[in-house]
């Protein structure tokens, strides 16, 4: 009897020193699902609380990769105590890409356990929009459907025919025409709706409740892949040549003879600079006849 006494308590004793360890914890602070998403040049900061398992906690490591971005341990001035919190801040600036952070916690007995944090970081948002192969056809007068897509929008780059123009006017900055002695011609609800033979052509512009006044240079030496912030639009503006073509009260408000690859520069009537790169013109005044173009604009 005192033998099997013996033997269960022998194999109870193993089973106390098999059992799995207590381990410490990790609970991050407002980050969901492991991840963080960030733009590039802001802070990275990672929050968290650290928990004691089956003995107090001794180290803590933040880490990229096999690199220690921080160690905090009894010596820190950063509480290792159960249920303290720690403010991790990423030393220098992030860039745009990818990131794995790992937390670490170590007790005294060297249980530990860890998080691996995925941090996004996103290349800032460009302040123009750019929009490429806008297509605007002719108008005409009577010949046409009046389906032709000849207004723009440069805020999103939609097309319009000429109704839609009408029904939602604030938001048509530019208006297409080709004119037998002008050409390809740019012009603006503004000075469309003071000419009598271009408010015939766009449907009585000068009924229209809003008619924005956008004005219109011609630039020479620009290139236009390399205009990638305001300023630089700004600039093209501000050095260009007035265009003249547009009735006296809005005289740059209509650019004429415009030709493939030329880049004209515009300023819409709240004050937002851009630029036009003419891809091709197809044909003249005819049904179907367009103009491809680039745009790019103050956001």
């Amino acid at each position: 009897m005192f033998a099997l006494i013996a033997s269960i308590g022998l194999f109870t004793s193993c089973d106390d020193e098999d059992a799995d360890p207590i381990l410490p914890t990790i609970s991050l602070i407002e980050i969901s699902n492991n991840a963080i998403e960030i733009e590039e040049g802001e802070v990275l900061a990672i929050s968290f609380t650290i928990g004691e398992g089956e003995s107090k906690i001794k180290e803590v490591l933040v880490k990229e990769g096999a690199g220690v971005l921080a160690k905090y341990s009894d010596s820190s001035k950063v509480s290792l105590s159960n249920n303290a919190r720690i403010d991790f801040v990423y030393p220098g600036t992030v860039v745009a890409g990818t990131k794995k952070i790992t937390i670490t916690v170590i007790d005294r007995n060297d249980n530990s356990t860890e998080r691996e944090i995925t941090v996004v970081i996103n290349a800032p948002a460009s302040p123009i929009s750019s929009y490429t192969a806008v297509l605007l056809y002719t108008p005409g007068q009577d010949q046409q459907s009046g389906t032709e897509k000849c207004a723009l929008s440069t805020a999103t780059g939609t097309t319009y025919t000429r109704a839609e123009g009408k029904a939602d006017p604030a938001k048509i900055d530019i208006l297409y025409v080709y004119g037998a002695t002008t050409g390809a011609t740019f012009t603006c609800p503004a000075d469309a709706g003071a000419s009598t033979g271009l408010a015939l052509v766009f449907s009585d512009v000068n009924t229209w409740t809003t008619k924005n006044y956008t004005k219109f240079v011609s630039t020479s030496g620009v290139t236009f892949a390399n205009l990638d912030t305001p300023e630089a639009l700004q600039e093209v503006f501000d050095n260009g040549t007035a265009a003249d073509k547009g009735v006296t009260a809005y005289a740059d408000g209509r650019i004429t003879g415009v030709a493939a690859n030329a880049v004209v520069g515009f300023k819409t009537a709240d004050g937002k600079y851009g630029v036009i790169r003419v891809v091709s013109i197809s044909g003249t005044n005819n049904p179907g006849d367009s103009i491809t173009i680039e745009v790019k604009v103050q956001k």
